[in-house]
């Protein structure tokens, strides 16, 4: 077993051709790129992967392309949500097939609310199908309608050794992180944050460990995260600064996220189409909005090409 991890682990977007449909080919690319950045990890098959708008097959392939394109070069992260119990149990136990060293698990969203106790039991069953391998607890109750209690996280803990990370997405996670690290029961926990960013100096600040960010320009999460880990914090506040106008932008909505994340993409060459099922493609204003985001933050060029 590995000690919990610590870092960036950037968010692999799932790339479509124009049509939809699946373009595997195009995940090698955008996994050196990861791999090039410096990042402690990769991740995939988040809400920001569009991973609600996969099938259970679907899913399967695009942790498959991955697996292959990283062979083992950094660990792996994937995220196993699913509605029913037993889809979830599949593809965690897929996912450990291939290597993941964690797996992420948000609640399930039903037509029903699901009571604790339902929730109890789905993620007891899925850090069962986990084994060995790690999982990390989400909750992202903008995005999704169901919010993790402290009460629940703990009673989860305190029943699957397993679990030994939390991703936090709240309004205040910086201060969720803070509450639960006092809780005996969750002082092991590491914990991440995500929004793409958006929080990255209150996220360390509370006693996080790193950040699952989108994957536009990982080099500079992690330029963030290294200078904070050896003590700079000025240092670190200010590398995060030069991002935060266009983390601001992307972090609108999950759907504003990934079609901004997608175009500056295709923009470095690294999609070839920022096509998505879950955004549609950006309206001019705000296309032009990103661009400007994006040439201030100096990750493209005047050009649109790679920085």
């Amino acid at each position: 077993m590995n000690p919990t991890r610590r870092g960036v682990f950037p968010m692999l977007p799932t790339p479509f051709d124009g049509d939809g449909k699946l373009a595997l080919a195009g995940i090698p690319a955008l996994v050196a790129y990861i791999v090039e950045s410096g990042a402690d990890g990769l991740a995939l098959l988040g809400l920001a992967g569009e991973v609600r708008a996969l099938s259970i097959e679907g899913r399967k392939r695009v942790a498959e392309a991955a697996a292959r394109a990283l062979d083992g070069r950094l660990p792996m992260l994937i995220g196993t949500s699913c509605d029913r119990t037993r889809d979830a149990v599949d593809v965690t136990q897929h996912a450990v097939s291939l290597g993941a060293e964690i797996i992420m698990v948000a609640p399930p969203v039903a037509e029903r609310r699901a009571s604790e106790d339902d929730l109890l039991e789905h993620y007891l069953s899925v850090s069962r199908a986990a084994g060995n391998a790690s999982v990390m607890l989400q909750d992202a109750p903008a995005e999704l309608g169901v919010e993790l209690s402290f009460d629940l996280i703990t009673r989860i803990v305190s029943r699957a050794p397993n679990v030994r990370y939390a991703k936090l997405e709240g309004p205040l996670d910086g201060q969720s992180i803070a509450d639960l690290r006092e809780h005996p029961e969750c002082a092991h926990l590491a914990f991440f944050g995500g929004k793409g960013g958006l929080r990255y100096i209150d996220v360390l600040d509370a006693g996080g460990s790193g950040m699952i960010p989108a994957a536009e320009a990982p080099e500079r999460a992690v330029a963030v995260q290294r200078l904070y880990d050896a003590g700079d914090r000025a240092g670190a506040l200010a590398a995060y600064r030069r991002m935060l106008p266009l983390w601001t932008f992307q972090a609108q909505s999950l759907a504003i996220a990934v079609a901004s994340v997608k175009q500056i993409l295709a923009w470095k060459g690294l999609l070839k189409d920022p096509y998505s099922r879950i955004a549609p493609a950006l309206k001019p204003w705000s296309r032009e909005a990103l661009r400007r985001h994006a040439l201030e933050a100096e990750i493209i060029t005047s050009n649109g090409s790679l920085a």
